[in-house]
């Protein structure tokens, strides 16, 4: 069965109205690790794309792109909620906190 997820961008930092795009995920390969990392691949450059797309050019923009790019993907890992797909983002993100409670951290 195919799933058609579409991402926003989760911070929206220079658009009035955050750009999106359509990521179709075939969830049946999502049991494999190989179909997991090829949707994990997918959604972070769909995710990567709606960032850059949202953010103007500018000294911060790199660093927005990024913490933009964390969270959309955090997001969209937890929509689909797939066990291999919430696996392989574990493993890819263990170095980092989430982004939302660690932009708050900084500021207080």
């Amino acid at each position: 069965m195919l799933s058609s997820l579409i991402l926003a961008a989760a911070l929206q930092f220079a658009a009035d109205t955050p750009a999106a795009q359509d990521v179709t995920i075939d969830r049946a390969a999502l049991a494999t690790p190989a179909g997991a990392e090829a949707a994990y691949d997918q959604l972070h450059e769909a995710a990567r794309t709606v960032c850059i797309a949202d953010n103007a050019p500018g000294i911060w923009s790199e660093y927005r792109v990024r913490v933009c790019t964390a969270d959309t993907m955090d997001r969209a890992i937890a929509d689909l909620g797939a066990p291999q797909l919430v696996q392989l983002h574990a493993e890819r993100s263990d170095t980092r906190q989430p982004v939302i409670p660690r932009l708050y951290a900084a500021r207080d």
